[in-house]
């Protein structure tokens, strides 16, 4: 890992539509800003939709452009486990699981 300091977000409730948005939003400008390095803890997410997975493939893709790292902490039985399994996504991201 790069020395930048490790920005930490926790996820509580639903990771769906408008909620995404605004992580994302929040997410994206601390990359702008250097943070490129982040840790999404998602163990007190409750669901995920497709707006939750294309948040997470977006900002995949800004910090891999700036080479960084998404560490997620998720719950292994999570809807966003599944998911992140069923999309391949999980290949992208290093998954910890509590």
């Amino acid at each position: 890992m790069q020395n930048t300091p490790i920005f930490s977000h926790q996820i509580i409730g639903d990771f769906t539509s408008q909620k995404a948005i605004e992580v994302k939003n929040i997410l994206m400008d601390l990359v702008k800003n250097g943070h490129i390095n982040l840790v999404i803890d998602f163990t007190k997410a409750s669901e995920v939709d497709v707006v939750g997975i294309n948040t997470l493939a977006n900002l995949y893709k800004q910090i891999r452009r700036v080479k960084g790292t998404i560490i997620i902490h998720l719950n292994k039985d999570s809807h966003l486990a599944k998911m992140l399994h069923l999309t391949k996504f999980e290949q992208n991201f290093t998954l910890v699981y509590p």
